[in-house]
């Protein structure tokens, strides 16, 4: 069982279809404090004041509607035996790890009218509101076409997120 655990920027921004961007630590090279969990692999800000640090990096973008700093917990069945112990039991969601990109998609339900992520079912939860999915038989099914045909390994998972005042 994996858990991550810390602080987050969520952004509303500007692009073709709506879109809230959660913003971690940068874990590569270059400047800024933030990337975006999917590029940086999940790792959130260790404590709320690198994440208003952060906020305030992310508020000179022009393409950045609103930030709001999240306490996030997301926590992930490595191995099939672990699901039963999943916290949150209607917040599932589905890791998908693409090995060749670096990078790491969230996975929520799909919601009419949102960018879905065809042929896999399901939506990015970034494209899709934070829908999480409500049954752990319809996660597995979208973690199994991950496997099947998505190009990298699926993992279920539980995702919480608490706005910080």
């Amino acid at each position: 069982m994996k858990i991550i655990e810390g602080f987050c920027c969520l952004t509303d921004v500007k692009a073709n279809h709506p879109m809230q961007v959660l913003f971690g630590k940068n874990t590569r090279r270059g400047q800024g404090l933030y990337s975006s969990l999917q590029i940086n692999r999940l790792v959130p800000f260790k404590t709320e004041s690198e994440a208003k640090m952060a906020k305030k990096q992310l508020q000179q973008r022009k393409d950045m509607l609103s930030i709001i700093i999240v306490q996030i917990k997301i926590t992930i069945a490595e191995q099939w035996s672990e699901i039963e112990k999943l916290p949150a039991k209607q917040n599932y969601i589905v890791v998908w790890e693409m090995n060749e990109e670096k990078i790491t998609e969230l996975l929520g339900r799909y919601v009419e009218g949102k960018p879905g992520r065809y042929p896999i079912p399901g939506a990015d939860l970034r494209y899709n509101g934070y829908s999480f999915i409500k049954d752990v038989d319809s996660a597995d099914y979208i973690r199994s076409e991950v496997n099947r045909q998505g190009g990298g390994v699926g993992y279920i998972g539980t995702m919480e997120m608490q706005i910080v005042k």
